[in-house]
């Protein structure tokens, strides 16, 4: 079971990883303190029959697949359990303030027209907050890529 939920997770690109991550740090430790959810494998249940809080990353798996993808990483990451809420907020205000940082930069360098610096710092903001907004509310994918296609194509690093 876990090979096959391994090598299904190493299908994600690392955004959809990261993007998966997150919604099961979010919604696993609420679902692990229900009365109902005695085992992992519950848990790993509610998070695939919930697999609308994954974007729609996995609708081209099946309904067990996913079960066994979200208990294996479960099982991998047994931590995530226990997250209190106070802790996930921590993570959530750290995650953002990281990516607002990272933005900063971003606007740094782009004043100094270094556009590949700017993708790069787009990418890894994209990486920590995968849904993350522009200031403005701007969509970072597609500003990123707008900037990718205006480098050369050797100097544009490779996409999330």
């Amino acid at each position: 079971m876990s090979h096959v939920a391994a090598a299904l997770l190493a299908e994600l690109s690392p955004v959809e990883l990261r993007r998966f991550e997150l919604v099961v740090e979010k919604h696993a430790p609420t679902l692990w303190r229900n009365p109902f959810v005695s085992s992992r494998w519950d848990g790993a249940r509610y998070l695939a029959e919930t697999v609308e809080w994954l974007g729609g990353m996995f609708l081209a798996w099946t309904f067990r697949a996913v079960i066994e993808v979200a208990q294996h990483y479960l099982e991998q990451h047994p931590e995530v359990l226990e997250l209190s809420e106070e802790e996930q907020r921590r993570r959530a205000e750290q995650r953002q303030a990281e990516a607002t940082a990272l933005e900063a930069e971003a606007k740094e360098a782009k004043t100094a027209g270094d556009t590949a610096r700017v993708v790069e710092l787009l990418d890894r903001i994209e990486l920590i907050q995968p849904d993350y907004r522009l200031s403005g509310g701007y969509e970072l994918a597609r500003i990123r890529d707008a900037l990718r296609d205006q480098l050369p194509a050797q100097a544009a690093p490779a996409a999330g």
